[in-house]
């Protein structure tokens, strides 16, 4: 399993009290996880331990990788906002189902990387409102595949969470479109660096690109960062 998060160059902002997630997938028949062949948990520090002590699906990842069956996918696995926030970024036209023979489905050139490129399986904001006061041209953010990222305002340390990999196509929103907890960001998909369809999902805390792990465990935090509902 691939799965790529963003290239992150600057970072900021800070909050304090706790918060709380939804599970960010429905699957088709309306569960939350009757349709997940498996969850692949971060491993944020890069010492290949997850939060329960158990070895990651890949050392270092930043995100939760929530794999549902095949079937499932075929009929729609819907990505949801795990909690109210605005879109900040996001696209919705790479290819989706790599790796295939397709220009979207390699690696971009690091040489060509600047702000607001697009190549490969990589596309790059533009310097924006997260910039200001940033002396360096280089304060832009890079992700795989087709994406959603929100960012919480009054939602305790919650700073921004991010949805990778989703279905061409699928994503029904607009820059700065405000949503709430459940509405749909679009389909679990495998667009950008990606082997099977399957939704990479990320909890930013302190600022841009600055991930938490949100499941608690002996290995890890003492509190998850889950509704009860959805807690380990």
């Amino acid at each position: 399993m691939r799965s790529c998060a963003a290239l992150v160059l600057t970072c900021f902002s800070a909050f304090a009290a706790a918060s709380e997630l939804a599970w960010p997938i429905v699957c088709p028949n309306g569960d939350a996880r009757s349709c997940l062949i498996t969850v692949g948990y971060p491993d944020i520090d890069g010492d290949n331990v997850t939060a329960a002590c158990n070895a990651p699906l890949r050392r270092g990842h930043t995100g939760t990788d929530f794999i549902p069956t095949a079937e499932s996918v075929e009929l729609n696995v819907e990505v949801v906002a795990a909690a109210p926030g605005k879109v900040i970024f996001m696209q919705d036209e790479m290819f989706d189902g790599c790796p295939a023979d397709h220009e979207q489905c390699r690696p971009a050139s690091p040489r060509k990387i600047r702000p607001g490129y697009v190549g490969g399986y990589t596309s790059c904001t533009f310097p924006g409102a997260f910039c200001k006061g940033a002396s360096s041209p280089r304060c832009f953010w890079c992700f795989s595949g087709n994406y959603v990222v929100l960012q919480h305002e009054d939602e305790g340390e919650l700073f921004a969470t991010a949805y990778l990999h989703l279905k061409k196509g699928s994503v029904p929103l607009t820059y700065g479109q405000q949503v709430e907890t459940g509405d749909l960001l679009g389909l679990v998909g495998s667009s950008g660096n990606s082997e099977q369809a399957h939704l990479h999902f990320e909890v930013w805390r302190s600022g841009l690109f600055k991930p938490v792990d949100p499941w608690s465990g002996v290995c890890g935090n003492d509190k998850s960062l889950w509704s009860g509902t959805y807690a380990d």
